[in-house]
């Protein structure tokens, strides 16, 4: 959805939510966000409140022609394991020899370069170098990519995919993906658990390959991981941890392993099948046992005796309200009290995102604006509502000519009235005259007669 209007507001000071998954947003204290009951304002919203979010941002269906899949795979491997620093020959380093065939085969294909295999003991590199004769007005093909990309010279800690990405298709989101967990992601099957994570030291680049699971379906938590070397704090890790049962599922269909990982990631498929899920994280909250469901069991006139036995539980009391809900045991107590409202919780498109903290931040200029039709929209992967008008019936807004412009008199000035929102009404713009000596305002054709 398009937005229909932005315009600034003046400086505030804003707050930084910041969320379990490690995702955060700044806003002002008035800003809505989306609870399971209702709208609230930042300042009214706490630790432990969850906020409405995406569980999955639809990418276009066709492929981005920029983007063959040769290039997803060589730009995914670069950022994991490539060096492009500056006064650095450009090469790629791996110890398993099929990256560094898929590399050098897709430099060749793309750039016309010629990579060079050197062996250093369990590791492989492969430089590639120019492939013509270096002028001065002339560089690298591969830099002159990642330029046109909006990439430039990066170490490790300072990496970052293209903005251009995030309008690949979601096939190709799921193949550069593929590619770059298999550099630095893990897919490991463990006695109790399966781990799928994604390290790197790039803050940046870990909320980068965040929401571009989300662009697969998969929600991700990231965790960051203190570095010591010798008694000396390195800089920090990043991993970005996908959790659960079902998002773990969506990852191996979507994402998958690639070379070692393959066969890794199709037995942990098989595995995760065959597993019970049991979430903690994809759950509504508590509160929602009495604000949702007792409701609904009330119309349905029932006993919570009967409802537990209807949803296969053993009847437990009060314990019943100790814990958050799952989605599936939502849809059970849904067809258990035949509730079209519990229904719409339970196969929503909304993941419940819990605040960790809520943190004050800088004052600055802020800008509103406003998306019609739904009047919210997605920012920073959190669904917000339209900014600052949102409590107003009607935003107006006047704008008058320089002084210094010819006026009808001097006791005359020309003005246009903005409509910006009108909840009951058209928007739009109204001439009008300010009759300085009066204090009021005419339309144009009044005026004349006064």
């Amino acid at each position: 959805m398009p937005v229909s209007r932005v315009f600034r507001s003046g400086r505030k000071k804003l707050y930084t939510i910041h969320f379990r998954s490690g995702r955060s947003i700044r806003a002002t204290a008035n800003h809505k966000f989306r609870t399971y009951l209702e709208w609230k304002r930042l300042d009214q919203l706490k630790k432990g409140d969850r906020l409405a979010m995406p569980r999955h941002i639809q990418q276009p269906l066709d492929d981005n022609s920029d983007y063959p899949d040769a290039k997803l795979a060589l730009l995914a491997h670069m950022i994991g394991d490539g060096c492009y620093v500056k006064s650095q020959p450009i090469h790629y380093t791996s110890e398993t020899a099929h990256h560094i065939s898929v590399v050098k085969q897709a430099a060749s294909l793309l750039f016309n370069t010629d990579g060079r295999v050197v062996p250093q003991e369990s590791w492989y590199h492969v430089y590639l170098p120019f492939p013509y004769r270096l002028t001065h007005h002339k560089r690298h093909p591969m830099i002159q990519w990642f330029s046109e990309l909006g990439l430039t010279f990066a170490r490790s800690h300072e990496k970052k995919v293209p903005e251009s990405l995030f309008t690949c298709s979601e096939r190709q989101i799921g193949l550069f993906l593929k590619h770059l967990w298999s550099t630095d992601g893990c897919i490991h099957i463990g006695e109790k658990l399966i781990r799928i994570y994604y390290a790197t030291g790039s803050e940046i680049l870990a909320l980068q390959v965040q929401a571009l699971l989300l662009r697969v379906g998969v929600q991700s938590h990231i965790r960051k991981v203190r570095q010591i070397k010798r008694n000396r704090e390195m800089r920090p890790q990043y991993h970005i941890d996908v959790q659960g049962t079902y998002f773990q599922i969506m990852f191996l269909q979507k994402v998958g392993g690639f070379g070692s990982k393959k066969q890794v990631a199709e037995d942990a498929l098989k595995i995760l099948g065959r597993k019970k899920q049991n979430p903690n994280i994809d759950t509504i909250e508590v509160e929602a046992w009495k604000t949702l469901v007792e409701p609904e069991k009330e119309k349905a006139g029932i006993g919570w005796r009967a409802v537990c036995k209807r949803i296969h539980l053993p009847y437990c009391g009060t314990s019943l309200y100790k814990y958050s809900i799952s989605r599936r045991r939502m849809l059970q107590l849904a067809e258990a009290l035949d509730s079209e409202l519990l229904r719409k919780y339970a196969q929503s498109d909304i993941y419940w995102e819990e605040i960790k903290s809520i943190e004050e931040s800088t004052i600055e200029d802020v800008f509103d604006l406003t998306v019609p039709g739904t009047h919210n929209f997605i920012g920073s992967d959190v669904t917000v509502h339209n900014s600052i008008e949102q409590d107003s019936d009607v935003v107006l807004f006047l704008y008058g000519q320089n002084e210094n412009e010819e006026l009808l008199d001097t006791s005359k000035r020309l003005m246009k009235v903005l409509i910006a929102k009108h909840r009951n009404g058209p928007t739009g713009e109204i001439d009008m005259v300010f009759r300085g000596d009066r204090m009021r305002f005419y339309d144009v054709e009044s005026s004349l007669e006064v």
